[in-house]
């Protein structure tokens, strides 16, 4: 037998009106490369392991048969199998599921022979119930928008078993003692590259009752009785693999409290706690973690919009629980006693105040201030403005800022003209300080609220709902800084992207191209940056983190900086689909100067974060190639 390329994962347990199902859809893949099919039955009690050997017998050269002798648990049986594989790349399919595409292998070994970097690919699948009994539907839904990043995997699940080919790695050090499995194996294979998507779907995924996680659907408290603990376990696995990053240990140590919170219900606070000492170092995390969320959330209710009378004793209140619980932490720090379901009850009724309060009127302020530094091109300006007065919703300020530039004296007549009735506030430097620095004066010294910001070029033309459906994208997570919308002119956010145009794209044919494809894109994409042009901005993000530096000069690359700086801290970026800006293009420089400009910029930026470009491409090869085959075929 030749050396495989692939090695087929399935285990099996008393799966006898299924695992013909899973054999054929193995024997029937169209592939070009030499594959192994390793099948272990978990010592069945019904005819799967004499289906298995009859299969063996007419493919000896490709299956391989484990049939064991005593039952060792799905855990168990899955990761011996995995340590078989003499494949490059392990494919895995129980053997109650089946794939539905004969080119599946094929596609997913392309994709991943031809991306070295990709440690998963994976693709939706379709998830049919037993005789009918739930509607089928598909999972994941890419119609979502979802990013598929390790980040997301943290938070939850997205990758179907029966979907996925991992690139080989090694498996002697897998623990036997987690649920999920998979899982935790997609978190562990995540480690080494980057996850691969194609979206079609090339296999079914059946629910039946003699799954494991049929349970999950008809009776969840009974997966929380079987595999409590070692579903804790696999919390203190995932924190051991990424605990170093400081965002993702948040997230890993969030997920443990939810699920430490459901185990307390489901077991008891007894048997829970007994979980809980087989692995304390891990307890004492959530504990920590818990007693900083819980600070979080006074400092958040302290620095409310209406922080009146009524609301200061509400706050007060929850400082002073904060005070016992940071001295009951320390106190479990010097004895190593583990309290942990008492304060996460407080905890919890501390979030469903926060909540009420919340309904009630106490939410952050999420206007807006609207920065246009100005330095000349009087026509584009007064389209700006014009637009501005036409859908700026009512609540939000607009600031002008005169740059100097070679018509200063004629420009500042116009927009004091234009804005006399309008309550717009206008400025103007001393001197020429260039993009960057005027932006920066802005946000530190003009800008007197505690609004959020958008900074928008002045040859700009907002359109209808521009700003709500930026502001939604903005608040739809707290990990979100900033947001731009689609634009004929903005580099890989223009519709169409066509680089050979110099991105500026005809403005109304690309608008008329725009919405015809609004509806069918997701309501957001996931970016490392955003575009300078429209870019709003959060303002706790900005008093943290500064805005531009201005190393860069009077401008180019400065918004890039400033969102790669942030993403350090655990923040991310966001394209908002619903929202069309028109871009008319640079005018403050020529194209030989913009170019220089650009060319010099990119060597800071490309020396501070090398790995920028690569944040890009990515970008470009998941949303912007597909939104291009959408944009042929409608177009």
């Amino acid at each position: 037998m030749s050396e495989p390329l692939v090695s087929i994962i399935s285990i099996t347990y008393n799966q006898e009106n299924y695992i013909k199902d899973a054999l054929n859809s193995f024997l029937s893949q169209n592939i070009n490369f030499p594959l192994e099919i390793i099948v272990a039955d978990d010592h069945s009690s019904d005819k799967t392991p004499m289906i298995i050997s009859q299969y063996h017998e007419k493919n000896p050269n490709v299956l391989k048969p484990v049939l064991r002798n005593k039952n060792v648990g799905a855990v168990n049986n899955c990761i011996s199998a995995m340590q078989m594989a003499r494949g490059k790349y392990i494919a895995l399919c129980e053997g109650d599921d089946y794939w539905t595409s004969p080119n599946k292998l094929q596609k997913q070994i392309d994709l991943l022979e031809s991306n070295p970097k990709i440690s998963i690919c994976f693709h939706p699948v379709k998830v049919v119930f037993e005789g009918g009994s739930k509607k089928s539907y598909t999972i994941p839904d890419s119609s979502t928008g979802l990013i598929f990043n390790t980040k997301r995997l943290l938070k939850a699940n997205f990758i179907q078993t029966n979907s996925v080919v991992y690139r080989r790695q090694n498996y002697r050090n897998i623990p036997n003692n987690i649920m999920p499995l998979d899982w935790f194996l997609h978190l562990y294979h995540a480690q080494f590259g980057t996850i691969g998507f194609i979206n079609e779907v090339m296999s079914v995924y059946r629910r039946h009752p003699g799954g494991i996680w049929w349970d999950e659907q008809s009776a969840p408290t009974k997966i929380i009785e079987k595999y409590g603990g070692d579903m804790l376990r696999f919390h203190k696995e995932v924190l051991a693999l990424y605990g170093d990053n400081h965002t993702y240990k948040k997230i890993i140590l969030s997920n443990a409290c939810k699920h430490t919170i459901e185990t307390i219900r489901v077991k008891g606070e007894k048997t829970a706690r007994e979980l809980l000492k087989s692995i304390p170092d891990f307890t004492y995390d959530m504990f920590q973690f818990s007693v900083n969320t819980n600070m979080i959330i006074c400092r958040e209710l302290s620095i409310a919009k209406d922080n009146n009378l009524k609301n200061q004793n509400i706050i007060d209140e929850l400082s002073n629980r904060n005070k016992a619980y940071e001295e009951q932490f320390a106190a479990i720090q010097r004895s190593r006693a583990y309290k942990l379901s008492t304060h996460i009850s407080s905890l919890t009724n501390i979030k469903k105040q926060l909540k009420k309060r919340a309904n009630n009127g106490l939410k952050p302020n999420r206007n807006v201030t609207v920065v246009i530094p100005v330095y000349g091109d009087w026509k584009s300006l007064q389209v700006c403005i014009f637009s501005l007065q036409k859908y700026l919703p009512a609540g939000n300020s607009v600031l002008l800022i005169n740059d100097c530039g070679p018509e200063v004296d004629f420009i500042e007549k116009k927009i004091i003209n234009n804005i006399s009735d309008l309550d717009y506030k206008y400025y103007r430097n001393d001197e020429n300080l260039g993009f960057i620095k005027t932006c920066n004066r802005a946000v530190y010294e003009l800008d007197k609220t505690k609004n959020d910001i958008l900074l928008l070029n002045s040859d700009t033309k907002v359109t209808e709902g521009f700003l709500e459906d930026m502001i939604k994208v903005l608040y739809r997570s707290k990990d979100i800084a900033s947001v731009s919308p689609r634009s004929n002119n903005a580099t890989v956010f223009s519709i169409p992207f066509e680089a050979a145009t110099d991105y500026n794209y005809p403005p109304q044919k690309s608008y008329d191209i725009y919405k015809k494809i609004r509806d069918k894109l997701p309501e957001v994409y996931e970016t490392p940056t955003t575009h300078g042009f429209c870019m709003l901005i959060k303002r706790s993000v900005i008093n943290k983190y500064g805005l531009f530096d201005e190393i860069y000069g009077k401008g180019y690359c400065e918004e890039s900086d400033f969102c790669m700086r942030v993403r350090k801290h655990g923040y991310t970026h966001a394209i908002a689909n619903r929202a069309y800006v028109f871009h008319f293009g640079s005018k403050s420089f020529t194209k030989e100067e913009r170019d220089k400009r650009v060319e010099n910029n990119n060597v800071i930026l490309f020396s501070r974060y090398p790995e920028y470009g690569k944040l890009v491409d990515d970008y470009i090869k998941r949303e912007v190639l597909p939104e291009q085959n959408l944009i042929r075929r409608i177009t």
